[in-house]
């Protein structure tokens, strides 16, 4: 348990137990072992404080509401070890990714890519409908869990001290109490085990009552806890699907959201799209020609560059929320803003990119490197492999290749003698046809995964065989092409000085030569000759830091010569200042 998380109504931190003596840590093991065999709940313990926040839409609509529970620290720590219990008993089926260690989102996204381009390739019709439940963990009858539990083998002591956790559970929300009967506990580690076990009867209703088909075979569900997806190459086994989906649902107590509810086919005719009516009921599923699968975009013709475009479209509102965030905070500390990026944008950007596979990535390559510059402070017209050596950051084709890579090969390794794996499956089908996706996927998972430092060397290697000014200068400032430690380790500077900094070395400043780059009126280009400086020579980098009379003042007071002596022999502290002060003197 983190010891960093909130603290539940009674207040006491988690941090606590990490803080026990071993005698007391055994005490809390005997509590634990009597409150489980006597099948009883501490009262205290059934309470959970909850946080409301706002998600988007009308703020009056309560549905528009997430609500955050947290449970006491103590009933958390009992709770985790059931939920280790549960998971060495029951093994979900592999159709189902959600609560399980070493498992997530990506495989399920990669698997359905995989099937969807390589049916659009091979010219097969593909059927997917996205299954979306209503308040699927708010509305799970308790007692029928209870006796999916029974059904599948739970021991009698396990199954009671479940009973007793359910019997009766409480949310504070402010000083309103508010009891539940129905549903998992919210905030609890049980919670999502549960729910697994009680949505993975759908899986094997479908896989008992539905014949294999062609091209999908055995495969017709995929589930990441209650986000479903149904697949089928012919429309009347589709709706054999959705009437046990239906069956299911009316047994077991749950509810679809119609609304978001879609599907759409690939390689499919005009009769194709009409909605799936489902027998005994009001509800259409209507079809739809893209829909955001666990985060993921997919588009109804199957391609996984049309679908890397709606990506791009729905991250560049992330991208201006970082470039907002730079502007607002300015002054921050470089490393505060690298963070951001890395955890907030770039974690965003390249989300499901291990199923990009043989995909046009240029639409996120754009967003990418306006990021990149953006955080950096530099022009937009900057080289992009220049920023790439400065902030030592590989170029966006080569981390997705990278990702992918490292995940294929991992997946490969792991799961290739599996016969009942999704992923595993898609992957034999891709290899086994010969496409470019298959070529693609065959050798990354035949070779070794190259070292993160490898992806560097490509930028490194473009500068030096690169004959523009730019990269002549900055291969002049940076012979060695290393990544300065301004950029990667926590320093106590002057932003608007690192900023200055950056700038004269990636040429994004103000000096002659490069205004004298600008389009001045339709003139074009300043002739090099004319750049001139107020002492009458070129203004270089080299000559305003090494030669010019109006900077003497400043060689004398730091006690440099060259420009070798301000990027080797100074600090960082006095390096920043250095250039802040050159450059100062031009404006």
């Amino acid at each position: 348990m983190k010891v960093n998380k909130a603290c539940g109504p009674d207040g006491i931190p988690p941090g606590v137990f990490s803080l026990m003596s071993p005698q007391w840590l055994v005490t809390i093991a005997t509590l634990f072992s009597c409150i489980f065999s006597s099948a009883m709940f501490p009262y205290a313990w059934i309470r959970a404080k909850v946080f409301v926040i706002f998600k988007k839409g009308d703020k009056t609509n309560t549905d528009n509401y997430r609500g955050i529970s947290v449970i006491n620290s103590i009933a958390k720590l009992y709770e985790m070890v059931l939920c280790e219990r549960l998971n060495q008993w029951f093994k979900p089926d592999r159709e189902q990714a959600g609560a399980q260690k070493k498992r997530g989102c990506i495989e399920h996204i990669v698997t359905l890519r995989l099937l969807t381009n390589t049916a659009r390739l091979k010219k097969i019709k593909l059927f997917v409908v996205f299954i979306d439940f209503s308040k699927a963990y708010d509305i799970v009858p308790r007692k029928t869990l209870f006796t999916v539990m029974k059904g599948l083998g739970c021991g009698a002591v396990m199954l009671a001290a479940m009973v007793a956790m359910y019997r009766t559970t409480e949310s504070v929300i402010g000083a309103a109490v508010l009891s539940a009967s129905q549903g998992v506990r919210q905030g609890s580690p049980t919670s999502c085990f549960l729910f697994v076990m009680f949505v993975n009867m759908l899986i094997r209703s479908v896989k008992e009552k539905c014949r294999p088909e062609v091209f999908i075979e055995w495969l017709k569900i995929l589930m990441f806890m209650d986000d479903t997806v149904l697949l089928s190459t012919s429309r009347e086994n589709m709706y054999i699907k959705l009437r046990i989906l239906q069956e299911y649902c009316k047994e077991y107590g749950m509810r679809i959201n119609s609304a978001k509810t879609k599907f759409f086919v690939i390689n499919g005719g005009l009769g194709d799209k009409e909605p799936f009516s489902v027998g005994g009921t009001s509800m259409k599923v209507e079809h739809c020609d893209s829909y955001m699968y666990l985060g993921s975009p997919f588009t109804c013709d199957g391609s996984v560059s049309s679908a890397v475009k709606v990506h791009a479209k729905n991250k560049l509102c992330h991208v201006l929320k970082f470039i907002s965030f730079l502007k607002k905070n300015n002054d921050i500390p470089f490393i505060v803003k690298r963070r951001v990026f890395d955890a907030a944008l770039l974690s965003s950007l390249v989300y499901g990119c291990e199923s990009w596979i043989d995909a046009d990535v240029k639409p996120v390559v754009k967003l990418y490197n306006w990021a990149l510059k953006q955080l950096l402070g530099v022009r937009k017209t900057t080289p992009n492999v220049v920023c790439y050596v400065e902030s030592g950051y590989p170029s966006l084709p080569d981390l997705v290749k990278y990702r992918q890579h490292k995940f294929l090969k991992k997946m490969w390794d792991e799961r290739s003698s599996m016969n009942d794996d999704p992923l595993s499956f898609a992957m034999r089908k891709v290899i086994n046809e010969n496409t470019n996706m298959g070529k693609c996927v065959k050798e990354m998972i035949r070779g070794e995964v190259p070292d993160m430092s490898v992806l560097l060397e490509k930028a490194k290697c473009c500068i030096r065989d690169s004959g523009t000014s730019r990269c002549i200068v900055y291969k002049d400032i940076n012979p060695t092409l290393s990544t300065h430690e301004i950029y990667t380790k926590r320093q106590i500077l002057n932003e608007f000085h690192r900023l200055e900094f950056t700038r004269f070395r990636l040429s994004g400043h103000t000096l002659a030569i490069e205004t004298g780059r600008w389009n001045r009126r339709g003139r074009g280009r300043l002739p090099l000759e004319e750049r001139l400086c107020s002492c009458g020579e070129i203004q270089t980098e080299r000559h305003v830091l090494e030669n010019c009379t109006l900077t003497q003042h400043l060689r004398n007071n730091y006690r440099y010569e060259t420009m070798e002596d301000v990027f080797t022999k100074c600090t960082t502290s006095e390096m920043c200042n250095v250039i802040f002060d050159v450059l100062k003197v031009y404006k």
